[in-house]
Formats: structure tokens, sequence, C-alpha cells
């Protein structure tokens, strides 16, 4: 339990996330919980992969970003790696699985909300 309040207080604090080279080494050394125990936590008790977990953080980022005004001139992928994301690709992908939408049609959505 006290390894999952650290983690979440250091992803949130930190936002290491939007590291694109973020990988489970780096983030157990920073918050020094073995790497193993880490993929334990994320496994066991949150129910998720590293990946999923890291990349959880960056898509709620980047609808952020997408809905914010300051951002409208940023293009799409501009936003995908400012979140963390190392493709376009990648960005799409987890974009849709975790909104069901692509960051395209997000944004769209978003401003025909307006």
């Amino acid at each position: 339990k006290k390894y999952i309040q650290d983690l979440l207080k250091y992803m949130n604090e930190t936002e290491i996330w939007k590291d694109p080279e973020l990988s489970i080494a780096k983030l157990s050394s920073k918050i020094s919980i073995p790497k193993h125990q880490l993929s334990e936590v994320l496994n066991e008790y949150l129910g998720k992969s590293f990946y999923v977990f890291v990349n959880e953080y960056r898509v709620e980022y980047a609808k952020k970003l997408l809905a914010l005004k300051e951002y409208n001139h940023w293009s799409i992928i501009a936003i995908g790696y400012e979140c963390g994301f190392n493709s376009k690709t990648a960005f799409n992908i987890f974009f849709k699985k975790h909104t069901q939408l692509t960051p395209s049609e997000y944004k769209k959505n978003i401003e025909n909300t307006l």
C-alpha cells in the first residue's frame, strides 16, 4: 500500500511520465522500489502493465492540452510528444484505446461543444 502511495505521489509531483525514455527500471530507481516489486504493485494492485499505467497519465495530460485554447496552434503530434509519447503511432493507438476517439476526433468534439 505504501508503494502505491509513493508511486502515485511521485508520478503526480514530478510528471516523470513526460519522459519519452521512461522505463520501469528508471522509475524504480527514482522511487527506490525494486523493479520486480514495482511491476507486482502495478499488475496486482492496479491491474495494469507499466506501459498502460504511464500512458494513461500521458493521455490525460494530452486531453487537457487539446482542450486549452493556448495550445490550439500546436499540432496534435506536438502535443503527443509534449506528453511523453515518442511516436505519432503510439500516441494515436493508445489515445484511441483509452478514450475511444483519435486525438483529432477528441479535439473536434471539444471544439463542437464550445
